[in-house]
């Protein structure tokens, strides 16, 4: 009798292992099931020579975020980055910490025929996690990217890649190694911007084609 259940309890056994395995990659994968990144434009509709800005945003995150790794995507043939040019401090929120203080960040634009990528990305090497989570409001903007319109058109701003990080125990494995737990994206939402002829150039292009229908009759 003994040896039967002795067997019976042998057999059960690896099936309890797979059964804590499972758990245990279902609670980490469920953990950040919600977390998406949003692009937000400061506005919608510009001009050609108008600045404008688009906020990278994290929200969702079940935990403070350590590190990051982002790219959207543009065409450069409607406007220009400016991002490369703008002071780190302009560039990154502070939701990490004081940038190039409390955080190292990077930054970037990488061609690609008539499209480009900027790519962002910071690590928190100081702050606890509680730190982070103080800082953190959700959603919360990670970094700006700055552009300049030169010609008409639509333009689409998309995420290429988003790699995220949990705050945890920094191990030296490399600069941007095992930071934190990775975070799964599960949403990513981008944006558009029209670049359209400022008012006083369509009254006068209304005005020079009522000029040109009156010379015909």
């Amino acid at each position: 009798m003994k040896k039967q259940q002795f067997l019976k309890e042998r057999k059960m056994r690896p099936l309890r292992y797979l059964l804590i395995v499972y758990l245990t990659l279902y609670a980490a994968i469920s953990v950040n099931a919600n977390l998406s990144t949003y692009l937000i434009t400061s506005s919608n509709t510009v001009s050609i020579g108008d600045t404008f800005t688009v906020d990278i945003r994290l929200g969702g995150a079940t935990e403070p975020v350590g590190d990051y790794r982002i790219g959207v995507y543009f065409d450069h043939l409607l406007i220009s980055d400016l991002t490369e040019s703008t002071p780190i401090k302009d560039v990154f929120a502070g939701a990490l910490g004081v940038p190039g203080t409390d955080t190292t960040a990077i930054w970037g634009v990488y061609e690609n025929e008539s499209l480009d990528i900027v790519r962002v990305a910071e690590i928190s090497y100081w702050l606890q996690s509680s730190d982070l989570a103080a800082l953190q409001s959700d959603p919360f903007t990670v970094a700006t990217l700055y552009f300049l319109a030169n010609n008409f058109g639509t333009i689409d701003f998309y995420v290429t890649s988003a790699d995220i990080g949990g705050a945890g125990v920094f191990t030296v494995a490399g600069l941007w190694a095992d930071y934190g737990q990775r975070l799964t994206v599960d949403e990513t939402h981008g944006t558009s911007v029209s670049v359209v002829p400022e008012p006083t150039m369509l009254l006068l292009l209304g005005f020079g084609a009522a000029i040109v229908r009156k010379r015909k009759i």
